[in-house]
């Protein structure tokens, strides 16, 4: 596949990939929207090189040396692009290549865990600058509603809002961890299939392994403590582990589509009903979870015991 593949776009610069994803990453500094969305299609870059044939050592020693100079000008965009696309993208061709199971949706998002945790911790200036940005976040938003004609008890929820922004701004500090592992371990699940395809390998359902379940069941009881620390550390478990749950159940969802060969519109239209609805999130998190126990996928109906 992968044969065919440059030969038919041989055009394209494959050597200069990484250095593309990279000055596409920085993206983030001037319109973080616009980052947010084309950090998604990153570690695809990143993969395509990995497995060109016109890739050697010179051309990784070129993408590094691009990399170190960036590191000179920008440490952040250089370490944070390494944390969020090129570890992802590394796993991914590391467990096509190899026999080892390297589980690189549930360990990409390790790095950048660490990293956030330790930036929390050791840096105050680092957390009151975020609570900073979040409290003057919930202030713009709340003037912009509350100039537009909006019912009336929609505005009680954003004088709520306005009223415990210190509180949320606290809170979103606290989740910070989660929400960067759960986003990288998204960019290394939306790139896994394409991951594969390259290597020509049968493309199996996301699974969470059974050990995890403990951490999990632990992580969630935590919550029950009224030591702060410990309930920080029950947030961002729930959360994590939530985000792999959901994920094993988002595979099923699709597994199940293809099996019954759902058109492709009302594909569509299940997704945005799931990920426009927070119970549907919440359900499809469940049936990831419960498949540990009742293995879905390897379900028979009468029609194909025959």
């Amino acid at each position: 596949m992968s044969q065919n593949f440059f030969k038919k776009y041989s055009y394209i610069p494959f050597r200069l990939l990484p250095l593309i994803a990279l000055l596409l990453f920085t993206s983030n500094i001037f319109s973080p929207q616009i980052g947010f969305i084309l950090t998604f299609f990153l570690p695809l870059i990143m993969i395509t090189y990995l497995n060109g044939t016109d890739r050697d050592k010179k051309s990784d020693a070129y993408n590094l040396v691009a990399l170190a100079i960036a590191a000179f000008y920008s440490p952040i965009i250089a370490f944070y692009f390494i944390l969020i696309v090129a570890v992802p993208a590394l796993l991914l061709y590391y467990d096509s290549v190899t026999e080892k199971k390297l589980y690189p949706v549930i360990t990409s998002g390790i790095p950048v865990l660490i990293v956030t945790v330790i930036a929390l911790l050791a840096l105050p200036e680092y957390r009151q600058m975020l609570h900073d940005a979040i409290v003057q976040n919930i202030d713009a938003i709340s003037k912009q509603i509350q100039q537009n004609n909006i019912p009336l008890e929609e505005r009680g929820y954003i004088a709520y809002i306005s009223n415990n922004k210190d509180k949320i701004a606290q809170l979103g500090i606290f989740l910070l961890p989660c929400l960067s592992y759960s986003y990288t371990s998204l960019l290394s699940f939306v790139s896994r299939n394409f991951a594969y395809k390259f290597r020509n390998l049968p493309i199996k359902l996301f699974k969470v392994p059974d050990m995890l379940i403990i951490p999990f069941l632990v992580g969630g009881f935590l919550i029950l403590t009224e030591t702060t620390t410990l309930k920080m550390i029950s947030y961002n478990s729930t959360v994590i582990f939530s985000t792999l749950f959901f994920f094993q159940g988002l595979d099923l969802v699709n597994f199940f589509m293809q099996k019954f060969n759902i058109f492709v519109f009302l594909r569509l239209l299940v997704y945005i009903i799931i990920f426009s609805e927070p119970f549907m999130l919440i359900a499809v998190a469940l049936f990831g979870l419960f498949d540990n126990w009742f293995h879905f996928d390897q379900m028979r109906l009468k029609k194909d015991k025959k």
